[in-house]
């Protein structure tokens, strides 16, 4: 290993510590840790576990980007549960893998929410907003429209997300933190049914 890889990799481990740290000092965080959870959803990712988990999808927006790579975030969530979970009861290394794609795909939601024009009704995207220093806009309210799932709203930004004006989406990601890591090799942009399906079960 080079000595800029291992500075880079030392990196990764230090930013994933202090993320862990991060969401181990929220209320009630510990205790979820030592149940063997961190996101709190059903199997299909909505709106509605956005806002839920509001706290974590922030913070890792603020330590990684508004696109990170499922790799850092997988080691993020591995040193969650390593401060959290009882001695000698481990999660398996599958199961922290699958986590951070959730997490990862309701950050990929949240981004895709924050290019509409429409004000979220929900108080927990309303502060992810808040927190990553993103203006919440003043259009109508988002009340009316279907929901956003991270399938949905996948399948309508694949065919171009006309519906958002460019210079929003510059404003959006000028306001959002710069580590922007991208898909490392081999890694999808969603993960796959049995994916989600599997993280939220601890085998």
């Amino acid at each position: 290993m080079t000595t800029k890889a291992g500075e880079q990799n030392q990196s990764e481990k230090s930013e994933a510590k202090a993320l862990a740290k991060q969401w181990m000092e929220q209320e009630g965080m510990k205790e979820r840790g030592a149940a063997g959870r961190i996101i709190l959803a059903g199997n299909h990712l909505t709106r509605a576990d956005l806002s839920v988990n509001w706290e974590i999808v922030a913070k890792a927006i603020k330590v990684y980007g508004s696109r990170p790579s499922v790799f850092v975030l997988e080691d993020a969530v591995a040193e969650f549960f390593a401060g959290t979970r009882p001695l000698g009861k481990p999660v398996p290394s599958n199961f922290a893998k699958n986590q951070g794609w959730r997490i990862r795909n309701l950050i990929t939601m949240f981004v895709r929410i924050a290019k509409l024009p429409h004000r979220p009704t929900e108080e927990g995207i309303r502060r992810i907003y808040e927190a990553v220093d993103i203006p919440i806009p003043e259009g109508r309210s988002s009340s009316s429209l279907p929901d956003v799932s991270d399938v949905e709203d996948g399948a309508e930004c694949e065919a171009g997300c006309k519906v958002f004006a460019g210079i929003l989406i510059e404003m959006i990601l000028g306001l959002m933190p710069s580590y922007d890591q991208g898909l490392e090799e081999g890694e999808e942009e969603q993960a796959t049914e049995d994916a989600c399906e599997e993280a939220t079960m601890l085998n």
